[in-house]
This record gives C-alpha cells, structure tokens and sequence, in this order.
C-alpha cells in the first residue's frame, strides 16, 4: 500500500513536470540546437529601430510616446524654417537668431545615473534638435540641423587636457566614433569633423555649471518692428570663440556622443559632483518635462520617430507651417472709442541696417573680449604647462582667428538678406465679381 502511495505521488510529480515544461515550450521563445536558427533571432532583434535601442540603453523605453516623422518636422517648423539642402536634403534653421549663434550653448549639463552626460537646453526646440540628428556649418547659410531618428543624450564630440575640456556638435558625417579623428576640421560643409571654431571649451569646474536662465517661448517667436533676431543672454565661457583654434591642436580627443560618458568620469568627479547622477524619466510632453524640471529626476520627451524625412521634391508646404502668432496675456477690456492706428512695417532696407549695426557691435566686444584675454594671459596661462614662449605666436594666430568668424558672419547675414529680398511677395488676391442686380 504504502508503495502504491509513493507511485502515485511520483505520478503526480512528473506530470506536474511535464506541464511546467510543456507551458514554458508554448510561452518561451523558441530554443533549437540548430545554430542555424540563431541568425534569424540576431536579425530580429537588429531590426529595431537604432532610436528605441538607444531609449532602452537609457532606461526610457517605458512610456515613450511615438512621433511619426512628418509629425516630428511640422513640429520644429514652430522655432524654424526647413530648406532643401544640396548635401543634407531637408534641414533646418532656427528663425530669428543673429549670425554669432552656436548649438550647444543655450543650457547645460546634467550627469545621468549611469555617468552619462544630458545637454539639458533652455531652448524651446532642444528636446529635438540636441538628442536626434546632427548639426553642420554652412559657410554662406550658418548653422543648419539635418533631421534623424536615433535618440541620445547628446550628439558631440568632446576634448580636453588637464584643467580644461570643450566640445563640438557632430556634423552628418560623423556617425562613428572613428570618423571624427580623420582629417582637417574645416567650415567647409563635407568636412567629416567639427570646425575648430565651432568647439566649446571651459575650465573642468564650470562644466557642469549653469549658463543662462529658461527662455519662455514667447521670447523666441516674438519679431520686433525691425524684424530683427532676438537677444538672448550668453554667458562669455560658454561661447565658441578665436580661441578654439588653438585649444583644439592641444586638447586630445576623448570620445564621441553617445559613448563619451565613461571617459569623462574623472572629470565630472573633478567639478566635486557625482558621478551617480539622476535617473531618466520619459514624460508626454515637452512642457511636463520643463514643469517637472525640479524633480529628482531628469524628464525628458523622447519619442520614437518613426518613418523616413521625405525627399526634397516633396512640396515644402508639407511640413512648414505658418509662422506661429505668440501667446499673448489677455488684455482687461476698455472702451473702444475709435480703431487703433497700426504702425506702417519698417522697410527692408532700414531692418537690414539694424541687423547689420547689431552685429557690428556683437563683433567689436567679441574683440575687445580677446584683447582682454591677451593680457591676461600674462597672469594665467592658456593651460596647465603652457609654454610662455609661443604666447606671441598664439596670440596672433587668434586674431587671425577672430577675423576670420567676423568674416563668415557676415557672409550669413548677407545671404540672409539677399534671400528676403528675393522671396516672392503674396500676389493679392483679385476682387469678387459682383452679381448684376
């Protein structure tokens, strides 16, 4: 009896065995010993799209909005105007900036959980236009953005040497680490790395450092009588300037976004912070992550785009919307005794001489910026271990330099001009037909 008891237990157990095993046949991927059938798996797993991986790479797959590629277009066409570029096809242009402005500047860095680097921007496009696609500089039309799908913290390149680290938007053709190490960094818009002029460069203390305050949105889409670009603040270490020239001959290159974090851990522990940072958190919004900024995590709003950009024969009408009217506060109703007069628009000619005399005087205090940088370098050296010697040489080269920038500012603000001078004015429209009574 008490051996039939045993075996029906041991009955029991094997087909409770077998069930488990046969449920973990039927809800478990597919197991073969065949190798051939690992290909199939590898294959599958690299057709997700390179946006989603990196998402998941930094813990905010979860709850992560999707955004088709037409939609992700239109939506920067709020901040900016897309144009057919010969080399790069669709790209785009933020509206109402002066020649002297540079990606990468307006907003800071924020040390992620893993050590990596997040360049938080204080502009309203930056959720897009700093963690998807690549920046480039053309030397007639200025900095443009080439639209892409795949989504990191940052896309630059980055450099340093004791005491001091800087870093550069990564233009198009610079997709792997590689590349950024080949050849003369040039304005020229084929070059595969970053221009010299282009590099950020700060002490290893203020790199973490904050630079401007928020900017509201209002203050980007708003247009003064003039038509001219709107001011924004610019904290003087954080601008790219004649000095880059030299720094990048001397500062090695330490790595490329989005696998640069590692490399900078020492100096990131240098700035006295940690290097165990915030977590991620993916919002629905732009606007929830800014109305969270203050939490103990870093929101971010990174969809998964998805789609291809569209050709440049498809109709610019497609994805650039009408310039946005600012939200303006709501006014306390008065009494309307009579129509207000509008001002009569400034003509072209005198919004040009504004521009022009605007970056003018940008030009002059960015050389009476590096004359003061010359004298003091007397007192403190360019970098640890600079050699005193060369400091003529050094100095000359930058204001060479410094001239050079002045020089393709206004070759972009003259191409700027001239391609307001020759946009088709609206043809109005003919008077209706009156019926015959």
């Amino acid at each position: 009896m008490h051996f039939l008891r045993s075996a029906c237990a041991l009955a029991r157990t094997n087909l409770f065995v077998a069930l488990i095993a046969t449920l973990g046949l039927m809800f478990a991927p597919t197991a073969s010993s065949n190798a051939q059938t690992e290909p199939t798996a590898n294959a599958a797993s690299s057709a997700a799209p390179l946006s989603m991986q990196h998402q998941e790479q930094f813990g905010m797959q979860g709850g992560t909005r999707t955004l088709s590629m037409l939609d992700f277009m239109r939506r920067l066409s709020n901040w900016g105007t897309w144009r057919a570029h010969p080399s790069f096809g669709w790209v785009w242009q933020p509206r109402q900036l002066s020649p002297t402005w540079e990606p990468y500047v307006l907003g800071e860095w924020q040390v992620v959980q893993d050590g990596s680097l997040y360049w938080n921007s204080y502009e309203p496009f930056g959720w897009a236009t700093y963690h998807y696609g690549r920046w480039f500089y053309d030397i007639t039309l200025g900095w443009n953005w080439q639209p892409g799908t795949e989504w990191a913290p940052a896309w630059v390149a980055w450099r340093g040497r004791p005491g001091i680290v800087g870093w550069a938007a990564l233009p198009p053709q610079s997709a792997t680490p590689q590349l950024c190490e080949l050849g003369e960094a040039t304005g020229d818009r084929s070059s595969p790395n970053p221009p010299d002029f282009s590099w950020v460069f700060v002490r290893e203390i203020n790199l973490l450092s904050s630079s401007v305050q928020s900017q509201s949105h209002d203050a980007w889409l708003s247009a003064d009588l003039f038509g001219t670009w709107n001011q924004l603040p610019l904290a003087p270490y954080r601008i790219a300037s004649a000095r880059n020239i030299n720094l990048v001959r001397v500062c090695e290159l330490i790595g490329v976004s989005p696998s640069t974090p590692r490399m900078l851990l020492s100096v990131i522990a240098a700035t006295g912070h940690s290097t165990a940072g915030r977590p991620f958190r993916s919002v629905s919004s732009p606007s929830a992550a800014r109305a969270l900024s203050g939490s103990s995590s870093i929101m971010v709003y990174a969809p998964t785009i998805t789609g291809q950009v569209p050709t440049t024969s498809a109709p610019l009408a497609l994805i650039q919307r009408a310039t946005p009217v600012p939200n303006a506060a709501a006014a306390v109703p008065v009494p309307r005794t009579a129509p207000a007069t509008r001002a009569a628009p400034a003509s072209r000619t005198i919004a040009f001489g504004v521009q022009e005399t605007m970056l003018n005087v940008d030009q002059s205090n960015a050389m009476a910026r590096l004359t003061t940088q010359h004298v003091n370098d007397e007192k403190t050296p360019p970098y640890e271990g600079f050699d005193a010697s060369s400091l003529p040489e050094w100095q000359q080269r930058e204001h060479d330099e410094q001239g050079a920038i002045n020089a393709r500012q206004q070759a972009v603000l003259a191409t700027r001009h001239l391609a307001a001078v020759r946009a088709p004015k609206a043809t109005p429209a003919a008077p209706a037909v009156r019926a015959t009574p």
